[in-house]
C-alpha cells in the first residue's frame, strides 16, 4: 500500500494518513463541515492555516523538520 503524501508550508513531504491522526478534531471537524477542499492537500494546507489561527504557533507538521 502507498503512503499518500502532502506537502506542507516548509516543503517538507509529509505522510497524509499519519498527519489526520495528529490533527485537531474540532479543526478537522470544521474543515469538513465549513470549506470543500479538493483536494488532501488543500484539506492539509487549510488545515495548517486553521491550526496557526487557533493556537497561535506552527503545528510540528508544518515545520521544516517534522517529529511524528
Amino acid at each position: 500500500m502507498s503512503k499518500i503524501m502532502v506537502e506542507n508550508r516548509n516543503g517538507t513531504m509529509v505522510d497524509f494518513d499519519s498527519a489526520f491522526e495528529l490533527m485537531d478534531e474540532n479543526i478537522r471537524k470544521d474543515i469538513a463541515d465549513n470549506y470543500c477542499p479538493t483536494s488532501l492537500q488543500e484539506f492539509f494546507s487549510v488545515y495548517e492555516t486553521s491550526h496557526k489561527a487557533k493556537y497561535g504557533e506552527e503545528w510540528e507538521l508544518s515545520k521544516a523538520n517534522p517529529v511524528y
